[in-house]
């Protein structure tokens, strides 16, 4: 959303450009690149590993906050606030 794509610039296949960036030059195959300009900060497959790894440490529910009833949301609130981060399908 709202990334700029300057002339001449090449993205290779499967890389994943980050919101509001700035893509000038090269950035390759199965890359993330993010920022003004954009900058590759890792590849697809260290990105994929970062977030399972999180997803281990870190709470999660199996189910949608609209199932949840108020005392599960508010213990999710309070894991989100410890954690900063909940994992929801």
């Amino acid at each position: 959303a709202g990334a700029i794509i300057l002339p001449g610039a090449v993205i290779g296949d499967e890389a994943v450009i980050g919101a509001g960036a700035l893509v000038r030059g090269e950035i390759p195959a199965r890359s993330l690149a993010v920022g003004n300009p954009a900058k590759v900060i890792a590849t697809v497959d260290e990105l994929r590993d970062r977030h399972l790894e999180q997803m281990e440490s870190c709470p999660r529910s199996d189910r949608w906050r609209r199932d949840l009833d108020p005392a599960e949301i508010e213990e999710m609130r309070r894991e989100l606030l410890e954690h900063g981060r909940v994992y929801m399908p």
